[in-house]
């Protein structure tokens, strides 16, 4: 039997090298614990509870959320590919990523004001009529990575690479945006920027 069995409760508990890589964990609640080097690809999680949890250097790549919630949730250093966020429960995703790979994964119609992201790699990413609204994303490659219909006002983007947002479906005022990704959005614009003599 898991560890983690249907129903159970974990508080101040530190997991290490879990493998639960293609399980399903039912109704499990996690409080101020810490789960490390877990093996959790594959994974279908059914309302499970995250609160106040660390993963770090966890593989949940293609994680099935089933409602869960993720409140004060910590991701440093994990592989979170093909992962479709939005089966998460909306109303509690607090969720902070550092140095993650979240390829292939989506952010559709989800409210992720105060979102934070720095590091890592989100290539092919859909963010998708989201509230993004006041979300830092620091230091991220963002290479074909999809941006329709979201509320980007007062986002940071500006220290990312490879951001391209699609014209006129974004919301931006007080968008900051990389240097490059501002000019290709006022080019589709028809906005015409002359080039700066050296």
């Amino acid at each position: 039997m898991s560890v983690l069995a249907p129903g159970s409760f974990h508080e101040g508990a530190i997991f290490q090298g879990l493998d639960l890589r293609e399980e399903e964990l039912q109704n499990v609640e996690l409080l101020a614990c810490t789960v490390r080097d877990g093996k959790l690809d594959g994974v279908t999680l059914t309302r499970c509870s995250f609160e106040d949890v660390t993963f770090e250097r966890c593989n949940l790549s293609v994680a099935k959320l089933g409602g869960s919630s993720f409140r004060d949730v910590r991701f440093v250093g994990c592989k979170l590919t093909g992962i479709d966020w939005s089966r998460a429960h909306d109303l509690t995703f607090e969720v902070m990523f550092t140095d993650c790979v979240l390829d292939f994964s989506s952010f559709v119609g989800m409210r992720l004001c105060d979102l934070r992201c720095s590091g890592g790699k989100a290539h092919d990413v859909v963010f998708a009529d989201c509230n993004l609204r006041d979300a830092r994303l620091a230091d991220m490659d963002l290479a074909g990575a999809t941006f329709t219909g979201n509320d980007l006002r007062a986002t940071d983007l500006s220290t990312c690479a490879n951001v391209v947002l699609e014209p006129n479906t974004n919301r931006l005022h007080g968008t900051k945006l990389p240097l490059d990704a501002a000019l290709r959005y006022l080019q589709h614009l028809g906005i015409v920027v002359p080039a700066v003599e050296a």
